[in-house]
């Protein structure tokens, strides 16, 4: 059995042919300049910050356009866990 040449896969995307950890590593975008710098900060400054005891609420705008809470949660399951076998359970606040 012979081993593959090394510089066959040099020209190929690295979603194509190659494991899965290298294809979660695929940009999405183009890669901006500050996020390639090893001095970047781990994270960037929120644009408005958050009062002293206030949590951030990724259903706030899901809310405003489902009927209540449960279906926003509802849906949010539904996107968070497409495509998969298992059924969606939201536990039901009272």
């Amino acid at each position: 059995m012979t081993r593959p040449d090394s510089d066959q896969g040099k020209d190929r995307h690295p979603t194509h042919g190659t494991s899965a950890s290298t294809a979660d590593m695929a940009a999405e975008r183009e890669i901006r300049r500050e996020d390639k710098s090893f001095d970047a900060p781990h994270a960037r400054e929120a644009e408005e910050p958050l009062r002293e005891g206030e949590k951030h609420d990724q259903l706030a705008g899901k809310v405003e356009t489902a009927e209540n809470r449960q279906e926003a949660l509802l849906d949010e399951g539904l996107e968070e866990s497409f495509p998969s076998s298992d059924p969606v359970s939201v536990k039901r606040i009272t």
